[in-house]
């Protein structure tokens, strides 16, 4: 079997016993369930994913955000379901703290909580600032750690079990040049999430979500080392919908599954098998991704 042959089957082999080996699903697992959500933004994750949460019979939302007049966008278009609204910059650690403060007057129980808000990053390594670093895995890693840490008495009261829901990224298996902060954040998360997931297994279930492309604001909102990106990828504009991803992962959820790999198309998917069985040959080939790019920015500013 050739070299191809063999990533091709791998691939193969890896999303058909994915599908083929479905458990049933438990479908009471979001129904009369308080779920709260990070970074709820119209038209983005995390608001598909309270839309289908409120559609599955959830009974009431808390979704943290930074701007007040976003949440109450989002707010104001869910129908027919309690929704509580806390201000949460997670760039800033005492404003999670103070969040959890406030989570925890107003709620004796949490069954869902889905971390989402994030940020992704456009620059090389050596021109970005350490602040940008520290700021990236603030946002990323370190606010959903502390409202996890501090929500835990929440999770853990007696009942049926509670579940961590963690957007993360493909990225957190395969980095990608000019994202060293965002990739390495991804990456932390995901090994976060493997740990708790046999700390937690008596009360709580621990889902990591790994997608590929999305399309959504992300890449305008990537920070760099001047600013925001401001630019759509065009990978990102392609990508799966975030209706689509959301109705995915709480379908895979339900059915127990503790990662959920969605909107990979197939050459992600090789990639990422690549990594795994020669990583030598997708090191070169992410070489002359970051080579190329180079040259066409060159190109476009001369």
């Amino acid at each position: 079997m050739t070299l191809l042959q063999t990533i091709v089957a791998a691939t193969l082999l890896g999303t058909s016993s994915a599908y083929l080996l479905r458990p049933a699903r438990n479908l009471s697992l979001f129904s009369q369930k308080t779920i709260l959500i990070t970074g709820p933004t119209l038209g983005g994750i995390g608001y598909a994913l309270a839309s289908n949460c409120a559609s599955r019979g959830s009974s009431k939302l808390i979704l943290l955000g930074r701007s007040p007049k976003k949440l109450n966008d989002a707010k104001d278009s869910l129908k027919g379901i309690e929704v509580q609204c806390v201000v949460c910059d997670f760039s800033e650690p005492e404003s999670v703290e103070k969040a959890c403060e406030e989570i925890k007057r107003g709620n004796d129980r949490i069954d869902v909580i889905i971390n989402n808000a994030g940020v992704s990053q456009r620059s090389t390594f050596q021109s970005t600032p350490l602040s940008i670093f520290r700021q990236i895995f603030e946002i990323n890693l370190f606010s959903h750690t502390t409202l996890i840490h501090n929500l835990l008495p929440l999770l853990k009261k007696e009942g049926e079990k509670s579940t961590i829901i963690w957007i993360s990224s493909i990225q957190s298996t395969l980095a990608l040049p000019e994202r060293s902060g965002y990739s390495a954040s991804k990456f932390a998360v995901s090994g976060l999430c493997d740990s708790l997931r046999s700390e937690f297994s008596d009360f709580c279930n621990v889902v990591e979500v790994r997608p590929g492309y999305v399309s959504t604001n992300l890449s305008i909102n990537a920070v760099t080392e001047k600013g925001s990106y401001g630019v759509m990828d065009k990978t990102t504009e392609n990508g799966i919908r975030p209706v689509k991803l959301a109705e995915i992962v709480l379908d895979e959820v339900e059915k127990g599954r503790s990662y959920v790999d969605v909107g990979q198309d197939f050459k992600t998917r090789v990639a990422v098998w690549l990594g795994f069985l020669w990583p030598e040959i997708l090191g070169g080939i992410m070489k002359k991704r970051f080579k190329k790019n180079k040259k066409e920015e060159i190109k476009s500013t001369s």
